[in-house]
């Protein structure tokens, strides 16, 4: 694994290279219970008619048949604003245009039908009434049916052609529709507006209507969608989406990151595959508690963790390499473990290959069988990175970081703004503090803490209710330098469990081993407040002057 300074792309103890930073590739956040999590590009429900998704993973087809009325594909986003949001479809493809037809693109607040004729609908209306009538209009139905149309944009559509269309509700009573070309780039018209009573919606679909009063009996429009994104009580689309769903797949990167958050409702034991395959292609090896390794061969998975199936949360993360013509293998660490500071935490490590030797990773599936379900919330983040990308920005974003000129016991990043997900390194030079040194969040001093770690391979050591801090994180002081590398999830609702990897230096030279390596797993049991404050203390003795403390993050 290879840290460093990831806000600018350059790399503590590695080869520095402009450009090297991490991206993210996909996201799934679960808004209700499932036994997967799904970072593949869709989660749609093929509810009627003839909106599939590809076998191949690499788009959202949409064929809409001759006489299909409420032919739709789904997905629960489970809570909308009803006076502002934002929604786009991207590189919208038809390959067959014909007359009399027409694509619905929207929210609707029923599954059945195409919201025509009950509940609430809002949504852009691609279609053709015939002699190059082309048209995209928004529309939209309240629960008692009243339907409001909007004016039209009139543009003359062609097979083969990427479309970008963007549906934007203003407020409770205004909306809009966008039609576009080359990546939003260019736009062809404008369809607005007025709604009234829309409520309740919550079904992102993509749907068909077919004008069968024409007499038409030919096929309707028929094609590809790319990707799809939300933007829940917002207008702007400069922020993360609430969803993004790429049809296909995701980005292909040399190096990935897999962090998982899985909150348990019930038992569970999470387990990992790679593009779907569920073929005997996986082998591990792995240890829970500090227990001897036990292995698997010719699996149709991986174990992400080994927890044999409690009912208590989890963070699990894992470092991949994705070389197509390569098996790809990874080194993932996993803490789970009973709420509370009076309960220490498990964990595992385990590292695994995946034999396929054609094919890049473009899909992760994180899923378990036991008798329980991952909550609402639950979430699992892909991230990528390629040394030799030079555009786009790092996920990582520095939040904070502070050193020392050797007066003080306490070596801090100050207050930063919060993130889910945090990532810290820490550097203490030696020769000043005592090996009593804590790991504190929020300058919380209270019995909050519990830490597991074992050194050089040995024995765990455990310490529940511990006040002050996670005791012992860098432990260096008179002994020599130390370095610590930590991952953190940062839930304000959930208990935040972390990693920390350590090295003591001991004596200098290559002569020297060095004399401590440290893996430690560690809770802050606080469920009222992110972490927005990480600080080292030393009992006894300042910290010598160069020492540093600093820490990454995103959402």
């Amino acid at each position: 694994m290879v840290f460093g300074n990831l806000s600018t792309g350059y790399w503590l103890g590695a080869a520095a290279a402009a450009g090297l930073h991490w991206v993210e590739l996909g996201r799934k956040t679960l808004t209700g219970t499932s036994d997967t999590i799904n970072v593949a590009g869709h989660n749609w429900v093929e509810y009627a008619g003839d909106v599939d998704i590809d076998t191949g993973n690499t788009e959202l087809d949409f064929h809409i048949e001759s006489g299909t009325n409420g032919a739709k594909g789904y997905i629960d986003l489970t809570s909308v604003s009803d006076t502002q949001w934002v929604l786009r479809f991207e590189k919208v493809n038809f390959s067959t245009i014909n007359t009399y037809g027409e694509m619905w693109l929207g929210l609707s607040s029923i599954t059945s039908a195409n919201g025509a004729n009950s509940g609430s609908m809002v949504a852009a209306r691609p279609g053709d009434y015939g002699d190059s009538d082309d048209y995209l209009a928004v529309q939209s139905f309240n629960s008692s049916t009243t339907e409001v149309t909007g004016n039209e944009v009139r543009p003359d559509y062609s097979t083969g052609v990427d479309y970008d269309i963007e549906i934007k509700r203003t407020s409770a009573t205004a909306v809009e529709a966008k039609l576009y070309t080359n990546n939003f780039g260019t736009l062809v018209g404008t369809s607005s507006s007025t709604i009234s009573g829309t409520t309740g919606l919550r079904y992102l679909f993509v749907g068909s209507r077919h004008n069968t009063g024409a007499g038409n009996t030919n096929t309707n429009f028929v094609g590809t969608i790319q990707s799809v994104k939300f933007w829940n009580n917002t207008t702007s689309t400069s922020g993360t989406p609430t969803l993004s769903e790429s049809f296909s797949g995701l980005t292909a990167k040399p190096y990935m990151m897999v962090l998982h958050h899985g909150i348990a409702s019930g038992n569970i034991a999470s387990r990992l595959r790679f593009n779907s395959d569920t073929g005997s292609n996986y082998a591990q090896r792995g240890s829970r508690n500090g227990a001897s390794d036990s292995t698997g061969t010719s699996r149709d998975n991986v174990s992400f963790s080994l927890n044999p199936g409690n009912a208590s949360d989890e963070f699990l993360t894992a470092m991949v390499n994705n070389t197509a013509d390569q098996e790809k293998t990874w080194v993932s660490h996993g803490i789970d473990g009973t709420t509370g500071a009076g309960n220490d935490p498990n964990h595992s490590e385990i590292v695994g290959k995946w034999t396929n030797t054609s094919d890049s990773i473009t899909s992760v599936n994180v899923y378990h069988t036991e008798s329980g379900d991952y909550a609402s919330g639950s979430e699992c983040v892909v991230l990528g990175c390629d040394p030799d990308d030079t555009e786009g920005t790092s996920v990582w974003e520095e939040l904070g970081s502070g050193d020392t000129d050797g007066s003080s016991q306490t070596l801090t990043t100050g207050t930063f703004t919060a993130k889910k997900y945090l990532w810290f390194q820490a550097f203490n030079i030696g020769g000043g503090t005592s090996a009593d040194v804590w790991l504190r969040f929020n300058d919380d001093a209270g019995a909050n803490y519990v830490r597991t770690f074992h050194s050089n391979g040995g024995a765990n050591d455990v310490a529940i209710n511990q006040s002050n801090g996670v005791s012992n994180v860098v432990i260096s002081g008179t002994s020599g330098q130390a370095f610590c590398n930590g991952l953190i999830i940062n839930k304000s609702d959930e208990e935040k469990f972390m990693f920390v990897d350590q090295i003591v230096n001991g004596s200098t030279g290559a002569g020297n081993a060095p004399s401590t390596r440290y893996e430690s797993f560690n809770k802050w049991t606080n469920t009222s407040s992110q972490i927005n404050k990480i600080s080292i203390v030393s009992q006894t003795g300042n910290f010598s002057s160069g020492c540093y403390i600093k820490v990454w993050g995103f959402d």
